[in-house]
């Protein structure tokens, strides 16, 4: 019991963490990428406006490398995509690139973070261009 409710507060501290990076970045969503198995997999997300992106990612499952999420995760360093829209598909780009932008999503940045992957997103173009003036990561 003891263990099922460690992993309980864990799971908490993250949706906290999620709700908080929403509110303080002011974006559209917040998702955690957690390893299991050798693949980073959505865990958890926070999604105050109902966007199916975050839902449609859940089928997405990316080795340690590959893609932005496993890059993101195996090199430790924050990657920002200031336009989805001209974020190229596969290993060096944004697999989710198509699916996001459907759902009107503009920019994201992706962090690693509690040994996983923090991922927030907006559509809100003017949030995504003051991301862009102060992101340690849009020059890369």
């Amino acid at each position: 019991m003891a263990l099922k409710e460690s992993l309980r507060a864990c799971d908490d501290a993250i949706d906290h963490v999620l709700q908080t990076a929403v509110d303080l970045t002011d974006s559209s969503y917040a998702m955690f990428w957690a390893v299991a198995d050798g693949e980073l997999r959505v865990h958890r997300e926070h999604n105050p406006h109902g966007l199916h992106f975050t839902r449609d990612s859940r089928v997405f499952s990316f080795r340690v490398g590959e893609g932005a999420v496993g890059r993101v995760y195996s090199n430790q360093h924050p990657e920002f995509f200031p336009s989805v829209r001209l974020a190229s598909p596969g290993l060096a780009g944004l697999a989710r690139a198509e699916i996001a932008e459907r759902d009107g999503i503009y920019s994201m940045e992706l962090v690693p973070h509690l040994g996983g992957v923090l991922e927030v997103g907006t559509t809100d173009k003017a949030r995504a261009e003051a991301w862009a003036a102060t992101s340690a990561t849009a020059a890369r």
